[in-house]
């Protein structure tokens, strides 16, 4: 059951960098920066991980239910 509760959030956590990346910057890169913006290279990585995070934590829990 722990299992199911962890992809969930990694499906959580994969769909807010991939809806909206610039709260994701706010929340692990904002602080290290005095400009504040996050380039165009960053959103678009940031985007890619979140489709992939999102799509491992769809499978681990799709295969962890049906088992």
């Amino acid at each position: 059951m722990l299992y199911v509760l962890g992809g969930i959030f990694l499906m959580g956590w994969g769909a807010l960098m991939f809806l909206r990346p610039d709260i994701f910057y706010e929340l692990t890169e904002a602080w290290k920066t005095r400009q504040g913006n996050p380039s165009e290279s960053y959103l678009r990585n940031t985007r890619f991980g979140g489709a992939v995070c999102f799509l491992a934590g769809l499978v681990c829990t799709a295969l962890l239910l049906v088992n």
